[in-house]
């Protein structure tokens, strides 16, 4: 929209934070971790190995640091977008056009920037299912080690 020169106004970092180090970050744990351990297990016909994206777990903190940041300045992210949707009306027909979106599954600004915190939250459980599933002992202390890295 900037580049059209429409809502030049509007601070991006005040909205937005630093989500695309969010991005970036979410993106090299994928990448570098779990991408691997499902190639493999598709070309192997192999069951998933938690091998693979423990070493992800161990760094998980420093990967993971820039929702630090992101996370800090959420509220004030969202009292910018509050302010900005109650004085500007080009801001406000924009939001409106954006959760009219498919891609938008009718939320708002706000609860689309509450979700890379919610992702965060998510691999705890996802491990803890997994090892509901283990019967290899080695796997499961594996797995519990991963869910203290990401505590």
């Amino acid at each position: 929209m900037q580049l059209e020169r429409l809502l030049t106004d509007v601070d991006q970092h005040r909205l937005f934070s630093n989500v695309r180090d969010i991005c970036e970050a979410n993106l090299k744990f994928w990448t570098l971790y779990l991408y691997p351990m499902v190639a493999h297990s598709v070309a192997t016909g192999e069951p998933l190995r938690v091998t693979f994206f423990h070493q992800g777990f161990v760094a998980f903190a420093s990967i993971f640091a820039p929702y630090k940041k992101y996370c800090a300045e959420q509220s004030t992210c969202q009292f910018y977008c509050k302010e900005l949707n109650q004085n500007n009306p080009l801001f406000t027909s924009y939001l409106a056009w954006c959760e009219s979106q498919k891609l938008c599954n009718r939320l708002r600004l706000a609860d689309i920037l509450v979700r890379p915190m919610q992702r965060l939250t998510k691999y705890s459980l996802l491990l803890t299912a997994i090892k509901k599933h283990m019967l290899d002992m080695e796997q499961i202390e594996s797995v519990d080690s991963m869910v203290f890295f990401n505590i």
